[in-house]
């Protein structure tokens, strides 16, 4: 019986604890499998359009802001990227983009061929026993 071989893993993250629990996890993972890790960081699009009135030749242009936004966090991201890659021992790369969490996460997954997602989680109360919470309880 032949195993499946996991070699890309996409690590979304927010910074948050969560996702350092999940990049522990992921990295243990991508060690035993010799595996590539990216990181994806997606940027909520939801919180940074701004709504430019007349006078916008007074302001950036929304895609400006937004493409600035995403250099800085991708500066940002390639020094860590690398330290962490270093003090690991395996191959991390990093992703930025714009765009609502859930669908840039799946859009990237399937685009780039990830076989694994890793990514952290917190339950919303009042929804524990919902059938979507037990179904993620029992993977």
């Amino acid at each position: 019986m032949e195993t499946y071989k996991i070699k890309k893993v996409l690590v979304p993250t927010d910074f948050s604890e969560l996702s350092a629990c999940a990049f522990k996890a992921a990295v243990a993972l991508c060690k035993r499998q010799n595996a590539k890790m990216t990181l994806l960081h997606v940027v909520d699009s939801m919180y940074y359009m701004t709504a430019i009135d007349a006078n916008e030749a007074l302001y950036p242009s929304v895609d400006t802001i937004e493409s600035d936004y995403i250099k800085s966090y991708r500066l940002n991201m390639e020094g860590t990227v690398k330290e962490l890659s270093l003090k690991h021992g395996i191959t991390i790369d990093a992703i930025v983009e714009m765009g609502n969490p859930a669908d840039t996460i799946c859009r990237v997954a399937s685009r780039d061929n990830f076989d694994l997602i890793v990514m952290g989680t917190h339950g919303h109360p009042g929804y524990e026993n919902s059938l979507w919470v037990q179904m993620l309880l029992v993977l």
